[in-house]
């Protein structure tokens, strides 16, 4: 990346910053909620930027999977990101949830769970 940044999301301050999802299941509550990812990663290279959510998150829970729905439906086609253009940039969105034994997660959603923070930088 030639340059790159982030932050930290705080709820209550910023309330625009989130990934809307279905919160369903077993425990759910049936209703549509926000996902706040607890840092954002903004990075570029020439004229492609990536902006990447991260999220401490358990392997097992149910939530998680439905805000990793929640983004598939928002930012991903054919199980790739999208790219959107704005103002004369290619922007792509990406999600990990951290996790230090990230092989627990369900196979399904696997793919968006890292457990090293090297892996936030990987390409879009």
């Amino acid at each position: 990346w030639d340059a790159w940044m982030f932050t930290k999301i705080n709820e209550f301050w910023d309330k625009n910053i989130y990934i809307p999802y279905f919160d369903g299941g077993k425990e759910g509550t049936n209703e549509y909620r926000h996902f706040f990812p607890d840092f954002v990663f903004w990075m570029c290279k020439g004229d492609n930027y990536c902006i990447v959510f991260v999220d401490p998150k358990g392997t097992v829970h149910d939530s998680a999977y439905h805000k990793i729905d929640g983004y598939r439906d928002l930012f991903e086609e054919n199980g790739k990101p999208k790219q959107f253009k704005y103002r004369g940039l290619n922007v792509r969105v990406r999600l990990w949830m951290f996790n230090k034994d990230s092989q627990r997660a369900s196979k399904e959603y696997r793919r968006f769970y890292i457990d090293s923070p090297e892996r936030i930088f990987d390409p879009c």
